[in-house]
């Protein structure tokens, strides 16, 4: 089972992943509303629907497209959670397939490889269960997408992770800086860069104003243009015990030069919490950094809560969505099947009301050609709509009214 991001290049060769420059390109185009357009358009129209897919076709996220790196304490934590039962598949997960792929067959081992955009973790504790013979299942149900490009991609796994944070797992502020900083098309950005940049962000963070998403995001846009050295120290500071906020990084940004920044941080990695406090102090003289705060950074507390508040209210909407399709489709089998076995009734019944008939002794009406009249015994063979019935005397076959057949004894 591929487990590396080289079975990407293998398995979906013909997806047209746009590269980050083509990317800009196509956004320097469009309004900010018509971007948003455009990835929304491109998500319905590739959308093939949901399917079950065997575990084992499940592969990564190309980096491009990963919305957040593979948390392995979380991975572990969602495998003891399936495996003790406490869990099962709350959410319908997010993957993408080649254009000449058929998603039906894919419930069957090995009938073709899907790259998980949303729900990674999931994949990887059901993959890890399976290799070791623990797991439950064997499928999961999947949104299929066909051959989406990487913005669109990085939209639908946002989606995915924010609305329904994958067994209560929020994206942090490191995820979504990380994320930021895939799309971004250069190290130094011209002004239409910039702008482009701010359209796709907003377009993948679902949020429909660019200077609402610039408000509420102007922090992690400010980090996601650090140096990539300086982001590396970043990255390596927040893998460890200080637990890395918004509000944490706050007084750092402030700071004008990239040196002074690359500074601090890296006296925090070196002598830890009290000394990265202790200078960053000194960037502002004695004045304080909790008490007096500027409006911008209460506009951007209360952005943070509001963003906070929307993530989760779309994630109960999601969650209801869901449920709300799978109920529809379960009604929809259950329609079918009951239509079915009201046919098979009806037919029963008749069946059974004509054998039932037919097993009765009866007597059938004949008038001889000497005048005579008598009911002679008779077998019933059919009745007709028009009140007549088929039957069968000794010497030969009939067709008379209803009124001149009755039941032994029935006078």
């Amino acid at each position: 089972m591929p487990s590396s991001d080289d079975s990407f290049t293998e398995s979906l060769t013909d997806v047209p992943d746009l590269s980050l420059d083509d990317g800009v390109e196509t956004l320097i185009k469009a309004r900010d509303s018509s971007t948003k357009d455009t990835n929304e358009n491109e998500a319905q129209k590739m959308f093939l629907g949901i399917f079950d897919v065997h575990i084992e076709n499940l592969i990564p996220p190309s980096p491009k497209r990963a919305s957040r790196l593979l948390d392995l304490e979380h991975v572990k934590f969602l495998m003891d959670s399936f495996q003790s039962g406490v869990f099962q598949q709350l959410t319908i997960l997010v993957g993408m397939v080649p254009d000449d792929c058929d998603p039906s067959i894919l419930k069957m081992k090995g009938a073709g490889q899907v790259e998980t955009l949303g729900g990674n973790h999931t994949r990887e504790a059901l993959q890890g269960l399976l290799r070791r013979g623990l797991a439950t299942i064997t499928t999961v149900k999947m949104n299929i997408y066909s051959a989406l490009s990487t913005c669109t991609a990085l939209t639908v796994g946002w989606q995915h992770n924010v609305c329904l944070q994958e067994k209560q797992k929020p994206l942090s502020f490191i995820d979504k800086v990380r994320l930021m900083r895939q799309v971004r098309p250069s190290m130094h950005m011209s002004p239409t860069d910039m702008k482009a940049w701010k359209e796709a962000l907003s377009s993948i963070f679902h949020v429909k104003d660019i200077r609402r998403f610039q408000n509420s995001y102007g922090l992690h846009m400010k980090m996601a243009q650090l140096e990539q050295r300086v982001w590396a120290i970043v990255e390596e500071v927040s893998g460890g015990a200080v637990k890395i906020s918004e509000k944490f990084f706050r007084p750092l940004l402030k700071i004008q030069s990239t040196e002074d920044i690359e500074s601090c941080l890296n006296i925090l990695r070196s002598k830890g919490l009290a000394e990265y406090n202790n200078k960053i102090k000194e960037f502002f003289g004695s004045r304080p950094l909790t008490k007096k705060r500027k409006q911008t950074d209460l506009e951007d507390d209360a952005n943070e809560k509001c963003s906070n508040t929307s993530e989760g209210l779309l994630e109960k909407y999601s969650k209801v969505v869901d449920e709300l399709q799978m109920m529809k489709d379960k009604c929809s089998k259950l329609k079918t099947e009951n239509s079915e076995l009201r046919r098979q009734l009806t037919e029963h019944c008749s069946k059974s009301k004509e054998n039932s008939s037919k097993d009765k002794e009866i007597e059938a009406f004949w008038r001889f050609e000497d005048g005579r009249e008598e009911w002679l015994p008779a077998k019933l063979i059919r009745k007709y709509a028009n009140g007549e019935c088929s039957v069968q005397y000794s010497d030969g076959v009939s067709r008379v009214r209803s009124s001149w057949v009755r039941e032994v004894g029935q006078m």
